[in-house]
């Protein structure tokens, strides 16, 4: 987590799912987001309008971290949560329906 340090406008939100979410059958609800999977990870440069003339390096420095931290995010799935929407995943297909999601 040394990254964290070279940007300090740079955080990380770890979101703890805990045992409750294992204890629900994965077909019950759509969130595949079971056994296994401990945090749902949240990463955020905030900057003020005044800085705007530097968002490309915010940007460059949020993909760096988030590249970074692939090795140890879930392979399966590989989704994030309909809130928290993750261009590097994909694009919404336009299904909002349970078996879809």
């Amino acid at each position: 987590m040394n990254i964290l340090g070279t940007q300090p406008k740079g955080h990380v939100i770890f979101d703890a799912y805990g045992r409750m979410m294992s204890r629900i059958e994965s077909n019950a609800l759509p969130f595949p987001h079971r056994d296994g999977n401990l945090y749902g990870i949240q990463y955020l440069v905030h900057w003020d309008e005044e800085d705007d003339g530097r968002s490309g390096e915010y940007i460059y420095w949020l993909q760096t971290f988030y590249h970074h931290m692939g090795p140890f995010a879930s392979k399966g799935p590989r989704a994030a949560y309909v809130n928290y929407v993750d261009l590097d995943l994909g694009v919404f297909n336009g299904s909002t329906k349970h078996n879809a999601v």
